[in-house]
């Protein structure tokens, strides 16, 4: 049933920029970036006709670790703990909780979540990963060429979130979705080592649009010769792994929480967000909040 859903949001996510690409064909063309891009002057066509060499064109999955964890939550508390049946626990979640705060705090507390390193729950993410990527990579779009899987939600992760009902990982209705593939907000309690373990499950030879694992890391752990060991360790153990991308921001939350108080005096104070920098004065309150609240790992 996940997949049947999955594939007929994905058809008609394809169908509608297929029609934004068509319009911009037709009416937005782009003479001098089609200049610049292989293919376009040899084939006397324009970029958005397909003229270039590869045409390429992506789908960004959002909030992969909370449909994992989703998974998981139903498995542990409806098939293996057997408190509710499937069709009670899908009301509960209907209802945003209300009334089960206790079985919310089970599954925020006591139930296994990605980036934790528990490969029983991992292997879901390794399926729908894979699921999501086949899906995608059998669309195409009007310039001629496939859609490729990715997982880079620069700040869609709370826009989507806001329009979402709740999940069954204790996430509840309009709150922010995990981005890229990192482990959902509060969820990285056993530390970073724990989390790219999780992170390197996603096979990136399926993501040929790329993906973004946010990670943080204090500054006192990163200091001088010990920090440049724990760095070493954590990004070699990672990609020997088979790990694909990784971004640290090594920061002070107290400097966070000051540039939001007072922003005239941190003009300048760049962070990383999700595959991009930006002026922390520049987001929006929510990211700069989703930001503060990222944990930071006492490695």
């Amino acid at each position: 049933l996940y997949k049947m859903k999955l594939q007929e949001m994905l058809e008609l996510a394809a169908k509608s920029n297929n029609c934004i690409e068509e319009m911009h064909k037709n009416f937005r063309p782009t003479p001098f970036l089609s200049c610049l891009v292989e293919g376009c002057i040899e084939k006397a066509e324009e970029v958005n006709a397909g003229g270039a060499k590869y045409n390429s064109s992506g789908f960004q999955g959002v909030g992969l670790a909370d449909v994992s964890d989703s998974f998981w939550a139903i498995e542990r508390v409806v098939f293996q703990e057997q408190k509710y049946t499937l069709v009670e626990f899908a009301n509960i979640i209907k209802n945003n909780f209300e009334g089960h705060e206790s079985l919310r705090a089970h599954i925020q507390n006591k139930v296994e979540k990605f980036g934790q390193d528990k490969p029983q729950l991992d292997h879901f993410t390794t399926k729908i990963s894979e699921m999501y990527s086949s899906l995608v990579t059998n669309l195409y779009h009007q310039r001629g060429g496939r859609y490729l899987p990715g997982y880079w939600t620069m700040t869609t992760h709370q826009g989507f979130g806001k329009y979402t009902n709740a999940t069954p990982n204790a996430r509840l209705r309009g709150e922010t979705l995990a981005n890229g593939i990192s482990p959902s907000l509060g969820n990285e309690i056993h530390g970073p080592t724990a989390a790219l373990n999780s992170g390197a499950k996603v096979h990136p030879e399926l993501v040929g649009n790329g993906y973004v694992l946010n990670q943080k890391v204090d500054q006192d752990s990163a200091k001088g010769e010990r920090g440049n060991v724990i760095l070493e360790g954590l990004l070699k153990g990672y990609f020997e792994q088979g790990g694909m991308q990784v971004q640290f921001n090594i920061l002070d939350p107290k400097v966070l929480m000051a540039a939001k108080k007072d922003p005239k005096k941190y003009k300048d104070l760049v962070v990383r967000i999700s595959g991009y920098s930006a002026y922390f004065n520049d987001l929006t309150e929510e990211m700069k909040n989703e930001l503060i609240d990222r944990n930071t790992h006492n490695v």
